[in-house]
């Protein structure tokens, strides 16, 4: 368990990287100004992400994928700040993003062929789109309010389906 750290910051890498079937339980951290992602979870790992503040990340402020990773839960997090996408998903399923402030990233959440739960996020205020999916995802959006973003709320890409 990664609990109550007030900053976890300035690392060249990633702010916390889980790898080789971890599955920690990381919550009520300020994970924020890494030179990569604020958190990165690789391809046979995944993660319970709760109740942090994730900003201002050079890479994604949170990124994961691969068949492993379709475990990880990102719940009641502040996501916001970051250079490039808030959170980052490739090739993953029944992975589950909700009760987020996702907002001022560059893409709220992009995801690559994969098809997660986004349910009940607050997904404003970014520089391009609140959710872009490329690659045939088909993710269930549900209950989300999407608002400011500057390209568009929704962009779908390159066969992808999804229930909304």
């Amino acid at each position: 368990k990664i609990d109550g750290n007030s900053e976890i910051c300035l690392s060249r890498c990633a702010g916390i990287k889980v790898m080789d079937r971890a599955n920690p339980t990381i919550s009520n951290n300020k994970i924020k100004n890494n030179f990569a992602q604020g958190i990165l979870i690789v391809e046979s790992a995944s993660a319970y992400i709760l109740k942090n503040e994730i900003e201002e990340n050079m890479k994604a402020n949170i990124a994961f994928g691969g068949a492993q990773s379709g475990d990880t839960v990102i719940c009641k997090n502040i996501v916001s700040k970051g250079r490039a996408e808030g959170i980052f998903m490739i090739e993953g399923e029944h992975a589950m993003i909700t009760e987020n402030i996702i907002k001022d990233n560059m893409d709220g959440i992009l995801l690559t062929s994969a098809s997660p739960l986004i349910a009940s996020n607050d997904i404003s205020s970014n520089r391009r789109c609140g959710i872009l999916m490329v690659s045939q995802c088909n993710p269930k959006i549900s209950r989300n309010t999407i608002i400011k973003n500057y390209s568009c709320g929704i962009l779908l890409r390159q066969n992808s389906l999804g229930l909304m």
